[in-house]
Order: structure tokens, then C-alpha cells, then sequence
């Protein structure tokens, strides 16, 4: 199965941004317009020079960084980091003004990483619409998984994911195992090739119940098409 093989992180980070990234404050009510500046410095001394220096960009240098996302190296030798969210130079400025060490080091060994693969109890209503609407990457890989299971199993789990519902109401099709699982086990693999397509892979998969078979096909044990089929035999 072949589709994007890397999406920027900056514009994904811009619409799911959370509440403590500098300058969340000022774009919280217009995320489609948000803009991500990532900085990294081998000194915090050297970080905040750089960061001053974005401040001093001109708007239309801003804009046109900002449209692929802008990232600000000093050398390869980097230990610091900072992110910095804004929609408006006047923003960045002041968001800008008010950042103070501590910045956020960068561990010198890349710490080991676990994926736990959920089973059921974790869905909600619209699971997974925001970033299916916001990423390639993720579409390209839940839709391959929405077809195979229409194909296969004659269920529409795309339909799941963008029907409009009462979020204060459970669908009917949510209470039963047959609709939920393919479904979760969709968004489950989208979201590990998303991260796979910044670069993260991880050390350890585990899997709870069902989840077991979309941790199979992620340490590569099995093809995603087979998780489908055990998940669904077992149903």
C-alpha cells in the first residue's frame, strides 16, 4: 500500500495545538489560521537570539516561511528547542516577549517509545474527523482501510467517521462490536502511518484484546489487511 510519505508536522501541530505551546492564547479562536515556528539552539542563550530574530522577519518573509513551515537551526549540535504558535507578527512579537529559560532541552539518547493499541470503550462519536479533515496522510491510509472493509465486510465505516451526530447521543452503530472495531482499528493504523510519516517509529507495540491485532500489523507480524480479517472472524 503505497500514499504520502511525509506530511509537515508544523501544519498538523498548528490545528491540534495544545493549550501550553507559547502563544496558544492568541490563536485558540482561529486555528485554521495558526502558524507553527519551531527553533532549536545547541545554548539557551543562542535559542533566544533566535527567537529574537524571528520577531525582527518582515510580515511578508513570515508568511512565506510560515506556509511550509518555518524551522530555525543554529547548528547540527542542538540541545534546545522551542515552539511558538501565531497567526499575526503582532503576535508573535509579544508572544516572543514574554518566553524565559527555561527551554525545553532536547535528551541527548531518544528515549524509548511504547504504542498501546486500545480495544473497545475507547470510541466516541466523530473519533478521529478533525485530523481526517486536516491530514493526507491520515485520509489516505483511514480511506485504504475504509474500502477494504466495505469491500469485504459490506460495512461503511468512512460513513461512521463523518455522519453528523448529536455528540450527547450514542449512534446504533457504536453499540455493536461488528461496526466499532473495524473502525477504531482504522483509525489506530492511520494515526500510527501519520506518525510514521514525521519519522517516529516505535520501539515496543502492545496491544489490549483486539488491540493485539492492530499492534500485529504495526510491528509488521502481520499485513493490515489480516488484522482486518482476524478482527472480524472473531466478531
Amino acid at each position: 500500500m503505497e500514499g504520502p510519505a511525509y506530511e509537515m508536522l508544523s501544519l498538523i501541530g498548528a490545528t491540534f495545538s495544545d493549550p501550553d505551546t507559547p502563544g496558544f492564547d492568541k490563536v485558540v479562536d482561529s486555528l485554521s489560521d495558526a502558524k507553527l515556528i519551531h527553533a532549536t539552539a545547541p545554548t539557551v542563550n543562542d535559542l533566544t537570539y533566535a527567537l529574537q530574530e524571528m520577531a525582527l522577519l518582515k510580515d511578508s518573509n513570515l508568511t512565506s516561511l510560515s506556509k511550509s513551515g518555518l524551522t530555525i537551526t543554529s547548528n547540527d549540535t542542538a540541545e534546545y528547542r522551542k515552539c511558538v504558535l501565531y497567526s499575526s507578527k503582532s503576535d508573535l512579537v509579544d508572544t516572543l516577549d514574554k518566553i524565559s529559560p527555561p527551554m525545553t532541552p532536547i535528551p541527548s539518547k531518544p528515549p524509548k517509545l511504547c504504542y498501546l493499541v486500545t480495544c473497545q470503550g475507547t470510541h466516541f462519536p466523530t473519533m478521529g474527523r478533525q485530523v481526517y479533515h486536516a491530514s493526507t496522510v491520515f485520509r489516505h491510509h483511514f480511506d485504504f482501510c475504509a474500502a477494504l472493509v466495505k469491500s469485504e465486510y459490506a460495512i461503511d465505516i468512512k460513513a461512521f467517521l463523518l455522519e453528523e451526530v448529536d455528540e450527547n447521543v450514542v449512534p446504533d452503530w457504536m453499540k455493536s462490536p461488528v461496526n466499532f472495531l473495524p473502525y477504531l482499528l482504522a483509525l489506530q493504523f492511520a494515526l500510527f502511518k501519520l506518525w510514521e510519516s514525521w519519522g517516529i517509529k516505535p520501539d515496543y507495540v502492545l496491544g489490549l484484546s483486539f488491540g493485539e491485532y492492530g499492534a500485529a500489523a504495526m510491528a509488521g507480524m502481520i499485513t493490515i489487511e489480516e488484522s482486518f480479517r482476524l478482527v472480524m472472524t472473531r466478531v
